[in-house]
């Protein structure tokens, strides 16, 4: 009876180990540079929302590292393989300094968790590590002079930037007097969706819609309509 008794008992214990073992290599965290390299990096000190201390005293900006993958027919999809983390960063003139020298941890928040932060010298923004090798960049605007719109939009005084597509991108040929964002209902999944205006044009996220694309926007006729007969009445 006592060998029936360790038979089950030892046998369980190792299925134990084997899944507490999976679980571990599976959840355990991998951290990445900007050029891609694992970097071995343990007990790291959370300083303030995405900026973190290493063991090495150097300061990161830290985000999930993402890669892409192509698969049938196709279909491309995301999968998270661990974190970038990010000890530079590149300035409005292209070159390149280390966080340390451009951070003001003390002003510094977030604006929209893992995507927008802000400081009193600049606004960052994670173009995620799928788009660049460096994912958190600097936008082209003035820190003391924004204003965030609904919609995923973000201004200042001279550039307007929408981040709620694939990317952050800037706005061309926009009248920043006149633009203001409206609400709609998309009719294919319930959900609220946002278009743009200046006196002269419609935008979908940073898209100059054409009557067109106007057309394939889920909305309902009539506000459809409506906006056809402001922005494309000749046609």
């Amino acid at each position: 009876m006592e060998n029936t008794k360790k038979i089950i008992i030892w046998p369980l214990f190792f299925c134990i180990f084997i899944i507490v073992s999976c679980n571990m290599t599976k959840n355990s965290d991998h951290y990445y540079n900007e050029q891609g390299v694992e970097i071995n990096m343990k007990n790291l000190i959370n300083i303030k929302f995405n900026v973190y201390e290493g063991t090495d005293r150097n300061i990161y900006l830290l985000s999930e590292k993402i890669i892409r993958k192509i698969e049938q027919k196709e279909k491309i999809t995301s999968e998270k393989v661990g974190f970038v983390l990010q000890d530079t960063i590149q300035i409005i003139n292209n070159d390149y300094k280390n966080i340390t020298q451009v951070i003001d941890i003390n002003s510094y928040k977030e604006l929209d968790k893992n995507l927008l932060y802000w400081d009193k010298k600049n606004v960052y923004y994670n173009f995620k590590s799928d788009m660049s090798s460096y994912p958190y960049g600097i936008l082209d605007l003035d820190p003391a002079k924004i204003s965030i719109l609904k919609g995923h939009f973000i201004k200042d005084e001279e550039n307007i930037y929408s981040y709620g597509g694939i990317s952050c991108e800037r706005l061309k040929n926009v009248n920043l007097n006149s633009f203001y964002t409206k609400k709609f209902e998309n009719l294919a999944n319930g959900n609220d969706i946002y278009l743009a205006f200046d006196n002269k044009k419609v935008f979908h996220n940073a898209d100059n819609l054409t009557l067109l694309d106007l057309e394939e926007i889920p909305i309902n006729k009539k506000s459809k309509d409506s906006i056809k007969n402001i922005y494309f009445p000749q046609n």
